[in-house]
């Protein structure tokens, strides 16, 4: 079920799209200490599929990261509310680092794609996560109309629950951790995709859905950097479509990053990296597409 996500959301190639239909993403974040995180995550991008990944960060990181690949647009961050219109999804945080600076970039940023006209889809990662934290204060939500989705760890979601619902994750079963995600996106306005053993999935309307698909025992740095590039893709993906439905986004960057994952794994075992997990995306949609139409 969960592949047949992939495939519903999988834009079709005609042979006559141009340049940026199949989604002109970016990424806001990085930082000369941090410059790997949204290298990650835009690749993931492109991986999947999208044909242009953007990122803003910060100057002195810009020369870092464009020396990883040639295939990154990367800019600086105060070039990021110039560009917005032309694209068609964001994702916040990667990397961006936790100084004072760095906080009141990113929590501008948040507030300039969440508020874009029309909507358009925006992840919240990482270090994004850490601004909401450090800069919201109570009764501040999302706007009615965005589509916005915050993808926290465990530390994460802790860290959020404590912030705006007064209350801890720790030690709290999956049911318990879903009802307070869903409490959560109720307050802010939000979806959340929650990262764990199983990913939770909830919505505004406080419906939860666990994502069990089983993925790589191994848990190194930059997983989750593909996993909300994957999700920004597949948002922007379901964004276009005249079905959109974010849940069914959120279900088929799971299932990709877990998959990919779990290969990487049985070809590189304890040593496998992110860099692994990205190298087995495009064989992996390669089998979806293949795979028969569902009856």
């Amino acid at each position: 079920w969960q592949m047949q996500a992939v495939l519903d959301l999988l834009p079709p190639l005609t042979g006559s799209q141009r340049k940026g239909e199949c989604g002109r993403l970016a990424v806001f974040g990085g930082s000369e200490d941090y410059p790997g995180a949204p290298f990650y995550a835009a690749t993931s991008m492109l991986r999947l599929g999208a044909d242009l990944a953007h990122i803003f960060t910060e100057p002195a990181a810009a020369p870092i990261i464009k020396s990883y690949s040639p295939e990154l647009l990367v800019g600086k961050s105060p070039a990021f509310p110039h560009w917005l219109a032309a694209l068609d999804g964001v994702l916040i945080g990667p990397g961006a680092g936790r100084d004072g600076a760095s906080v009141d970039l990113v929590s501008a940023a948040i507030r300039v794609a969440t508020a874009a006209d029309p909507p358009k889809p925006v992840v919240i990662d990482a270090d994004g996560l850490w601004a909401l934290v450090q800069t919201w204060m109570e009764g501040d939500r999302f706007p009615e109309q965005s589509t916005v989705v915050l993808t926290p760890n465990a530390n994460e979601m802790d860290r959020l629950t404590k912030k705006f619902l007064n209350d801890s994750t720790k030690d709290k079963s999956l049911e318990e951790v879903g009802r307070m995600a869903a409490a959560l996106a109720n307050l802010l306005h939000c979806h959340l995709f929650v990262k764990g053993a199983s990913d939770l999935f909830v919505s505004p309307t406080k419906d939860v859905i666990v994502f069990p698909h089983s993925g790589s025992p191994r848990r190194p740095g930059g997983i989750g950097d593909c996993l909300a590039g994957l999700l920004a893709t597949f948002l922007v993906w379901a964004h276009k479509s005249p079905t959109f439905s974010i849940a069914r986004a959120a279900e088929a960057a799971s299932f990709v990053t877990r998959e990919a994952s779990k290969e990487a794994y049985v070809e590189h075992g304890r040593g496998m990296s992110a860099t692994d997990v990205i190298a087995k995306i495009v064989p992996l949609v390669r089998r979806i597409e293949s795979t028969p139409p569902k009856k």
